[in-house]
């Protein structure tokens, strides 16, 4: 039994080439080298095994029974070998491979649902899990190493991230059908003053909720918040049940909800969307998902230009 193989790939890849050529000279110009050369790289490769693998019998090589027998199963080694190598190639050069990617809300309502569908098409072989959650939780996971990216919200005010911005919406006023100011076209911080309003869960959207205090502050208002909600879906159905109105960004507008009516709000501030990930050196498998998203998101600022 061979418990030491001292044999190359390159004395197989001869073997493979006489066995296929029946001659030991058209065998060599196929390799590219010379006939001494391959004829002595086929006896050591016979030495290593230990066995006759060709009959050369007065010009005629063919293989012996113990020859085809090794030519079986090395050629089907030869193309574990080189499936093996091409995958090493596509892994290097980050076209394959799994990416563990967080969400929050305002990008799933926003870019991200074009931005997956669109890598998918261009890198079918890089699959990718998602984690939907509030910034804070993403920014902690991608901390954690749990994550490769991470769209949140901003400002991400930390050295130990990389961002690039890729939304920004204004906010818009989300109330109950039956609202009086839903006859506006746009409305003013000072028309909701006093109004009971439904924000998200502080410890979620803090990021967010920085934005909308600024800008009450800025009008010397304070929010009436009446209750809070986990997600979009919490905040827009306690609208859509008369608990209050709410102020979402505006890619709200990609997401309906019935017994809801969206308004824009004036002197709005813009909230900022980014893809996080930890700073330092990037995968070739992360750098192929930075590389296209910075390329989506500049189509999609372009595509706003030449509107």
């Amino acid at each position: 039994m061979i418990t030491n193989l001292k044999f190359t790939i390159r004395q197989i890849t001869c073997l493979v080439a006489v066995a296929q050529e029946r001659h030991f000279g058209r065998a060599a110009e196929s390799l590219n080298i010379s006939q001494p050369s391959l004829s002595r790289r086929v006896r050591d490769l016979e030495d290593a095994i230990g066995a006759q693998l060709l009959r050369r019998d007065k010009g005629k090589v063919g293989l012996t029974p113990a020859g085809e027998a090794f030519l079986y199963g090395s050629q089907d080694a030869l193309n574990i070998l080189r499936n093996a190598s091409e995958q090493a190639v596509r892994v290097n050069a980050g076209q394959i491979g799994h990416l563990f990617i967080g969400y929050g809300d305002f990008t799933i309502n926003g870019i991200l649902p074009d931005l997956f569908q669109s890598f998918r098409v261009a890198h079918p072989d890089i699959t990718t899990e998602h984690l939907q959650d509030g910034s804070p939780v993403l920014l902690n996971e991608l901390r954690r190493k749990r994550l490769d990216f991470a769209f949140v919200t901003g400002p991400i005010n930390d050295p130990e991230f990389d961002t690039l911005q890729v939304q920004s919406n204004a906010l818009v006023v989300a109330l109950y059908r039956e609202h009086p100011l839903t006859r506006k076209g746009v409305i003013d911080i000072k028309d909701i003053a006093g109004e009971p309003i439904v924000l998200s869960t502080p410890h979620l959207w803090r990021m967010y909720l920085q934005h909308v205090y600024a800008l009450f502050d800025k009008a010397g208002l304070s929010p009436k918040i009446v209750q809070t909600a986990h997600n979009s879906d919490g905040l827009f159905g306690l609208v859509a049940g008369r608990m209050g109105i709410t102020l979402y960004p505006d890619c709200a507008l990609n997401y309906r909800r019935k017994g809801v009516e969206l308004r824009p709000l004036s002197g709005s501030t813009l909230i900022p969307s980014f893809l996080t990930w930890r700073s330092g050196e990037l995968t070739p498998l992360q750098e192929s998902f930075l590389a296209f998203t910075r390329a989506f998101v500049q189509s999609e600022v372009d595509d706003e230009l030449d509107q």
